[in-house]
């Protein structure tokens, strides 16, 4: 199932022309395979090892904690209960051995919050093996906070219903796919970051990976807004705008747009010495720093220091 949900979302990507090239980052072998360093938490005592189900009813918010590896989190109509499974992560799609004693995952039912932690809390440095958590939820089953750090694994929710997601990450790359979720933000160093769902606010920031999001019928948001120092991103929309408004920020990251043909937009473009550049020609006006597209089109802000902007035209099917 995770190989399958993976998968899914880079075809929906590749559907707004060259994205599939772009996020080479996600894919599932370019991950490290063991993870080194200290591991130590507050109330350890109160964690037991292992991987558990649990009542649906029982969780209202997850709280996982995870070092290197993959962790997904999607709903599954085969479960009825919140199932956690653990794996080790080779690189390898078809080999998956089984965690031994020693590197499982520990876990605590606070009031409603699942908090899961990627090892047994110790002083010290441990080196483990990288390692697979796969988080299935009963179908329907609805969350309030969804809450993933990591250091170097990719981490996604797909499918699911919640209030709020919260992902971050060192270098891992992050990724809301199929998602309905009220805010979401995922902020990762170096990792890319990407959002392709239903979302009131979506945030994508990050300091040097690339950032994306695309829109298809399955694709919509009040707000989104992207921030970013020399990362790229890239903004596909083949039916209508990603969002009703949206704000990118970047220092020296390049911006480019994907647009249908007949895309109506208005793009305020405010940069020191950036560049903008266009495909949409005579059906494109320009107004000082105000690039319009169509009548009625959705607001899109964009504000560098030296990056550039393309809007790029997808050919008429």
């Amino acid at each position: 199932m995770m190989k399958k949900r993976i998968l899914s979302f880079v075809l929906a990507l590749a559907t707004v022309a060259a994205l599939a090239a772009l996020c080479t980052a996600c894919s599932f072998n370019t991950r490290p395979t063991t993870w080194r360093g200290k591991y130590k938490y507050d109330d350890a005592k109160k964690y037991t090892a292992g991987v558990k189900n649990f009542a649906a009813e029982a969780v209202t918010d997850l709280d996982i904690d995870w070092g290197a590896g993959t962790v997904l989190v999607e709903e599954d109509e085969t479960v009825t209960e919140i199932t956690l499974r653990e794996t080790v992560y080779t690189g390898k799609s078809d080999d998956t051995p089984a965690v031994s004693e020693d590197e499982v995952l520990y876990h605590r039912l606070d009031g409603g919050t699942l908090r899961v932690k990627f090892l047994k809390s110790k002083w010290g440095k441990q080196e483990v093996n990288a390692k697979i958590l796969h988080v299935l939820l009963p179908t329907g089953k609805a969350l309030g906070t969804v809450r993933i750090h990591s250091d170097t694994a990719h981490a996604e929710v797909s499918g699911i219903t919640a209030q709020r997601v919260e992902l971050t990450s060192a270098s891992g790359p992050l990724a809301a796919t199929y998602a309905t979720v009220t805010e979401l933000d995922c902020e990762s160093v170096s990792g890319n970051v990407s959002a392709y769902g239903t979302f009131g606010t979506a945030r994508l920031k990050t300091t040097s990976g690339e950032a994306y999001a695309c829109t298809s019928a399955e694709f919509s948001a009040k707000r989104l807004e992207i921030t970013t120092v020399s990362g790229k991103v890239l903004l596909g929309a083949r039916d209508d705008l990603l969002a009703e408004e949206t704000v990118v920020e970047s220092v020296s990251g390049s911006v480019k747009f994907q647009f249908s043909h007949d895309t109506a937009y208005t793009i305020d473009f405010t940069t020191t010495s950036g560049t903008y550049s266009s495909q949409f020609g005579t059906d494109e006006t320009h107004t000082g720093h105000r690039y319009t597209a169509g009548t009625d089109g959705r607001h899109i802000s964009v504000t560098t220091t030296s990056g550039n902007v393309t809007v790029t035209r997808l050919v008429k099917s």
